[in-house]
């Protein structure tokens, strides 16, 4: 375990840590735990591979569905993928100061993002290239994709 100095300060008005820690992005993801292979997942990861952001969208209601799923999450329609530019606003989030998985450095930031492209989808992710006392509740983000030989994960860092 990684040994961690804990905030100066909380404040709760507005929310936030009063610590100045510079978040990068992880040195390495070889570490973390590989998501499962379901047929409908593999073009989102495939599309991150590629250095994009895609989404499954409904045929009938054009709605966006995350995470991937054989039927629209709104209307239960058919899906097919699309490219979206993958921006964001916080909607909540946490500063982690232990271990959670294999391969997480701390300390971390992990958060629930929504995509501007459909406000009511959460993504989980991890905030990177800020400092924990910069980040805010409603703050845009844009995607971040770190890719390695054989996988690639999506995190989210300010606009």
């Amino acid at each position: 375990m990684t040994d961690v100095t804990r905030p100066r300060e909380i404040s709760v008005d507005p929310y936030r840590l009063e610590d100045d820690t510079w978040i990068d992005l992880p040195s390495s993801i070889e570490g973390r735990s590989r998501p499962g292979a379901p047929q409908e997942s593999e073009q989102f990861w495939q599309s991150l591979r590629d250095g994009e952001v895609s989404f499954q969208r409904c045929t009938e209601c054009r709605r966006y569905t995350h995470y991937p799923v054989g039927g629209c999450q709104w209307c239960g329609g058919p899906l097919r993928y699309e490219v979206v530019d993958g921006r964001a606003t916080v909607n909540t989030w946490t500063l982690c100061l232990l271990e959670f998985g294999p391969g997480m450095e701390t300390p971390y930031l992990a958060a629930i993002v929504n995509p501007v492209c459909e406000p009511e989808l959460q993504l989980m992710t991890n905030l990177v290239r800020c400092r924990v006392s910069d980040v805010r509740i409603g703050m845009t983000v844009k995607p971040v994709i770190f890719n390695d030989d054989q996988r690639a994960l999506l995190f989210y860092e300010p606009e």
